[in-house]
């Protein structure tokens, strides 16, 4: 049997009532012993990243799956970044706690160093004496190899456009940062002035105040311009343009549209997900493909055959979801021809921030929903 995790979710839990308006779902104990029996011999998890939080319903349903199950496999090109607790959290579903322990306790006074951030009290982090351990026990029960052991795959060509922001683009930027400063810690608001610093940098701003919700478009957008550009001297060939938010992805269709270039756009709203992907893969005449880097980033094998040219219009934050977007491109079955990444950067911004995070293998907007600070990673950036 061959099913996603959300299906398997539908199979395997019921829903109840949570109060007189709302339902939630709970595991079925009927339904899970029902496919413990049905698949006690072999469970194989792909992409396990996408279970590593133990307070999830998804989480705590392969678990009690795989308690029971003979042999048991996990599969992802990213296991972890500097986040040791997603490790224990995919190992623990494979093993039952025979590499890293059973339980998270265990493993934080082994592996981690508890630390008091400002802003966010008490967090654990990686002990770096306890390294060599730690890679000791990963090798318990894992396989790592490097994809350039097993495929011959063209080196990846990265190409920065550094921006100037326009006037109004600047002079909204700079109160979005006196905003993170008069925030003093407050989550709420600290996840205001990202999102504003994230639309200002892609050219818009969207807010909601008691009249409804309001949207501008500055005149002058250096993004949009320089995606412009791309576009014209690609000459037809095909591109993927990948952005985080649903309104970006309208203001950058509503560009293409103008302009009466051929797209598709796949995200979340994003009707027949399939279709799309098919079209953008076999009609000659369609050259671009807006994408959520979310949505896009598993399951859609083939565009590596058709499209070498990504443009990151706006990063994601987490590493592995960069990676995982960039794979789209960067595979088997995309011969020998070099995958080239545009990132659209504005000088002087949180752009920066993000792509430095990526090096170093953090999620900048956790990094700065915590309170800190680290290199260039900074609201002004470079």
């Amino acid at each position: 049997t061959i099913m996603d995790f959300q299906s398997l979710q539908w199979a395997l839990c019921r829903k109840e009532k949570l109060n007189k308006k709302a339902n939630h779902l709970v595991i079925d104990p009927t339904a899970m012993q029902r496919a413990q029996e049905l698949y006690g011999d072999f469970i194989d998890l792909d992409e396990t990243h996408k279970i590593i939080n133990p307070d999830s319903l998804w989480w705590s349903m392969i678990e009690q799956l795989t308690s029971q199950a003979r042999y048991v496999y996990g599969n992802t090109g990213t296991l972890f970044d500097r986040n040791l607790e997603e490790a224990w959290a995919q190992m623990r579903l494979v093993d039952g706690g025979e590499s890293f322990g059973p339980n998270l306790a265990l493993f934080r006074a082994a592996f981690e160093s508890k630390l008091v951030q400002p802003w966010k009290g008490e967090t654990w982090v990686a002990n770096s004496r306890m390294q060599p351990e730690f890679r000791r026990a990963l090798g318990h029960r894992s396989i790592n190899y490097e994809e350039a052991e097993l495929f011959d795959l063209p080196k990846r060509q990265y190409v920065p456009v550094m921006l100037r922001m326009g006037e109004e683009q600047r002079e909204h930027y700079l109160r979005a940062l006196d905003g993170v400063i008069s925030a003093g810690g407050q989550t709420a608001e600290l996840e205001s002035q990202w999102l504003r610093m994230r639309q200002i940098t892609s050219g818009y701003l969207r807010w909601k105040d008691g009249t409804g919700e309001h949207e501008i478009r500055f005149a002058d957008n250096p993004k949009l311009a320089a995606l412009e550009r791309i576009i014209a001297e690609l000459d037809g060939r095909k591109v993927i343009i990948c952005c985080d938010y649903t309104a970006t992805g309208q203001l950058i269709v509503d560009r293409l549209n103008k302009l009466r270039i051929k797209h598709i756009w796949y995200y979340g709203g994003t009707k027949n997900k399939i279709a799309a992907k098919d079209q953008f893969i076999n009609d000659r005449d369609c050259q671009v493909a807006v994408v959520n880097s979310e949505a896009v980033g598993t399951g859609t094998d083939g565009l590596q055959k058709v499209c070498r040219y990504m443009v990151f219009y706006e990063s994601p934050t987490p590493p592995k979801t960069r990676l995982q977007t960039e794979k789209r491109i960067h595979r088997p079955g995309m011969g020998d021809q070099r995958p080239y990444y545009y990132d659209l950067i504005c000088r002087r911004s949180v752009d920066a921030g993000i792509l430095e995070g990526h090096k170093e293998g953090y999620d900048f907007y956790a990094e700065f929903m915590a309170g800190k600070r680290k290199g260039r990673g900074s609201l002004i950036g470079a």
